[in-house]
């Protein structure tokens, strides 16, 4: 089972753009297990995230064939983005529970953002109960990101406040009296990050965490590895 260590974020910046952040200061992962192949393509995407009391920051970026002009037809909230290219990322905020959310986005930074415990029981907050959400999406000739190396096409980065985790999680999923409302050193939550695009060129499942099972499933919680905070 893999892990992955969420750095603190020791090098503050006026704001909390994530193109003032110097990348260096966290851990790379891949997104590389390719699912339920139909074809040879496999792009390549990272990812990298920081935290401090407040805020976990994110950011995922793709390269490959079909990456430097992706499909991004989806431009509404609450959208099948997965359609599109797309990357997405499902985390359980408290891992003994077992609701988890979905943040799925394509070029474009359409939002699909769920909570539940399993594919077909989700709600889908309103904007209003997404405050405090930042996501930019963005490519590499209009962007640089300070502190990292690899050569992307385009990518998303994003911002989720511990406060409206906590508040959504006593809404929606059953959170025990004794969540937290930060981010704290020894924070353990689980999570799977993912590069999909049903209908693209060239349909692929790709994720960060292997998913044993026979049909394209995202949905499976019981695969979501180790984020560890330090």
């Amino acid at each position: 089972m893999l892990s992955y260590k969420v750095k603190k974020q020791t090098r503050p910046t006026l704001s909390n753009n994530i193109f003032d952040f110097d990348w260096s200061q966290a851990e790379e992962g891949k997104i590389n297990n390719h699912l339920w192949p139909s074809n040879n393509y496999e792009p390549e995407t990272r990812f990298y995230f920081l935290y401090d009391e407040e805020n976990l920051w994110g950011l995922l970026l793709t390269r490959g064939e079909h990456e430097l002009d992706p499909r991004a037809e989806v431009e509404e909230f609450k959208g099948a983005v997965h359609n599109d290219s797309c990357l997405e990322f499902f985390m359980s905020f408290e891992p003994d529970n077992n609701y988890y959310l979905n943040l799925e986005t394509n070029r474009n930074a359409a939002i699909h953002f769920g909570i539940g415990e399993n594919r077909d029981e989700r709600v889908l907050p309103d904007k209003e109960e997404l405050n405090g959400l930042n996501l930019y999406a963005f490519n590499s000739r209009e962007n640089k990101i300070k502190g990292v190396n690899f050569a992307y096409e385009w990518g998303v980065g994003f911002c989720l406040p511990a406060k409206m985790l906590f508040e959504l999680w006593h809404k929606y999923a059953n959170a025990s009296e004794s969540l937290d409302s930060t981010f704290y050193p020894g924070q353990v939550i689980k999570a799977n990050l993912y590069k999909c695009g049903d209908m693209t060129a060239e349909p692929h499942y790709m994720a960060w965490n292997e998913i044993d099972t026979e049909n394209p499933d995202f949905h499976r919680p019981e695969y979501f590895a180790d984020f560890i905070f330090e």
